[in-house]
């Protein structure tokens, strides 16, 4: 996720067991991580662990750290009941469908999360 304010931005990334482990992987992020930081990107990173043991104390650190880097909120929007059907929900579903199709190995992604988004 990319939060922006001005010509800020810092990139807040959610690292997991699933996709943020193995030695190969570490190193992708930390290259991509290098990268954008020489462009003046900030990070946040926040373990699975971390946030499961404690989503709320988390979200706090997330927020001053968001703080500390300037990046302040923008007024909040309110979105009517039925909004959330834009084209780009449409597509995205329609993408999570045909991936849940012809996945050979269905235990590298978690199914039903994406069945209950289908529904929404």
């Amino acid at each position: 996720m990319v939060a922006v304010c001005g010509k800020k931005r810092v990139a807040i990334e959610c690292d997991g067991e699933r996709w943020h482990s193995g030695e190969a992987k570490i190193r992708e992020d930390m290259e991509r991580q290098t990268i954008l930081e020489r462009l003046g990107w900030r990070f946040i990173r926040i373990r699975g662990s971390e946030y499961y043991r404690d989503a709320e104390q988390t979200m706090q650190r997330v927020m001053q750290e968001l703080t500390d880097f300037e990046i302040m909120p923008e007024e909040t929007q309110e979105f009517a009941p039925g909004t959330r059907d834009t084209e780009l929900l449409q597509r995205v579903k329609t993408r999570a469908h045909a991936l849940m199709q012809k996945c050979e190995q269905p235990d590298l992604i978690d199914v039903e999360t994406i069945r209950a988004a289908l529904q929404a």
